[in-house]
């Protein structure tokens, strides 16, 4: 049974330019004619052009039964128009949506509030947030709603993390996708694994197996090489600090230095839990492998002291790789998750390989060379990283 007292939504109203012609859009638009297609009261504040094409769209939200008079008229911003194409190969649809338009400059009324306050609910999201304006205007507007649901709708690049964290602080309910999910963890520093129900029990939009997903093939990869590099350097440190050409130490004495080594990579793993929450995981995984490919070529080309703690500070580069490429990996592969998970766990071989390589190019040649090896595997990651500013990873 609904409620007579009003839902309002907040946020954007606009036209849908889709391959089979325009019709109306924006997320709480189509939530507001939902609603009241279904017997709901709700009001949507919004705003559109004073042009024809605001003027239709007000037309249609009278001729569907939904009283516009909280959407504003602007004679400054067009109304809205978002172009809408779908991927080939898939049924993602992938929207254009210029800036700034009408939407963006929603003014805050005490018409707006007294509305607000008197509604059982707030339905808002996060592309109307993206302009100062509109985003103040909501801003203020939750401080006299009663119970505020978030509907999330990642739309990039029209939203910062920042604000969509204050957005769902502010949220009773917040309702997000698989995707955007799997972005938030990774805010949080941490993978998002999505259990799904049985194959059959839904149709599946992409059938692929998971590893001819490009993401994950290359990210299998990224693990097998940072966690052979890791424990490659890890593992023929004492040998390599004993030396003269580095260190002139003893079994010993160099023993005791490999505690930095690891000692470093804990470190950055408590320092990574606050990075990864500022900074996006691909961003902080090239900055690390950037500096372990430094740090590893400084210690190659240097002697004694700089040769010693530049390597031993690669522990530190070290500390984010894994939870970085493990984030990177999983975002958007749905039901494929579980099972990229496990070729992920299965690449952990590398730590076996590369040290056996490592110790075999040594032997032909000489330690200090043989660290190339890693050299090359953080060179490896650094590429990774760049190709996930085009994978599904990025927001």
């Amino acid at each position: 049974m609904y409620s007579p007292s009003p839902i309002i939504c907040y946020g954007e109203a606009l036209w849908d330019v889709l391959p089979t012609g325009r019709q109306p859009g924006g997320a709480p638009c189509n939530v507001a004619l939902h609603l009241h297609q279904l017997g709901q009261a709700v009001r949507l504040i919004s705003r559109v052009g004073d042009d024809e094409l605001g003027r239709e769209l007000l037309t249609f939200l009278s001729a569907r039964g939904l009283n516009p008079e909280l959407v504003q008229l602007s004679a400054t911003h067009l109304t809205g128009v978002a172009k809408a194409n779908i991927r080939a190969g898939s049924e993602q649809v992938v929207y254009k949506i210029a800036q700034p338009l009408a939407w963006d400059y929603i003014q805050h009324t005490d018409a707006l509030r007294t509305a607000t306050s008197e509604a059982q609910m707030l339905v808002y999201g996060s592309l109307a947030a993206r302009s100062a304006v509109s985003r103040e205007t909501l801003y203020r507007l939750l401080q006299h709603a009663g119970f505020k649901v978030f509907d999330l709708n990642l739309r990039a690049p029209h939203y910062s993390r920042e604000v969509v964290k204050y957005l769902l602080r502010q949220a009773d309910l917040f309702k997000l996708n698989e995707t955007e999910l799997a972005e938030v963890m990774t805010w949080l520093g941490r993978p998002a694994v999505v259990k799904y129900p049985a194959a059959d029990s839904f149709r599946a939009t992409d059938q692929r197996p998971a590893w001819q997903h490009t993401h994950l093939a290359w990210g299998v990869v990224g693990i097998f090489a940072y966690v052979g590099a890791e424990v490659a350097i890890g593992s023929h440190l004492v040998n390599y600090l004993q030396q003269t050409d580095a260190w002139e130490l003893s079994a010993q004495d160099a023993s005791f230095q490999v505690k930095y080594y690891w000692g470093a990579a804990l470190v950055g793993r408590f320092l990574g839990a606050y990075l990864l929450g500022h900074i996006r995981p691909r961003q902080l995984l090239s900055i690390n492998a950037l500096g372990a490919v430094a740090l590893v070529g400084l210690s190659i080309s240097t002697h004694e002291t700089v040769a010693q703690y530049s390597l031993l500070a690669v522990g530190l580069m070290n500390s984010l790789m894994f939870s970085a490429i493990f984030s990177l990996v999983l975002v958007g592969l749905g039901r494929r998750t579980e099972e990229a998970s496990e070729l992920l766990c299965a690449a952990i071989v590398g730590r076996a390989v590369i040290p056996t390589l490592l110790g075999y190019v040594a032997d032909v040649s000489s330690l200090r060379w043989a660290f190339a090896l890693p050299l090359l595997c953080y060179l490896y990651i650094v590429w990774y990283g760049g190709l996930c500013g085009n994978c599904p990873a990025r927001a």
